[in-house]
């Protein structure tokens, strides 16, 4: 199962990187590529995500996330239930 879901914001902002990962993890669930499991542990991860964040304050903390600096992140789901985002580049 996965940890966390990766993202690469280049040109775009992070809510548009996560619903085009969501999208991509869909046509895998549905073409039954790869792990059935770890798949919907990922999409379900982004549902949360997307639903729960306030994108226009993510945009506005950081370039990275506003897309406008090209970056790799890390998405993970915490124990109390809030999202954390950190940086791989």
């Amino acid at each position: 199962m996965t940890e966390g879901i990766n993202l690469h914001l280049a040109g775009h902002c992070i809510e548009t990187e996560a619903k085009n990962e969501l999208k991509r993890l869909m046509d895998d669930y549905f073409d039954e590529k790869g792990d059935m499991g770890d798949l919907e542990v990922k999409m379900e991860l982004l549902r949360g995500f997307l639903s729960d964040s306030d994108f226009a304050m993510l945009r506005s903390s950081d370039e990275r996330l506003s897309g406008l600096t090209e970056s790799r992140c890390v998405v993970t789901k915490n124990p109390d239930g809030t999202y954390s985002i950190k940086f791989s580049d």
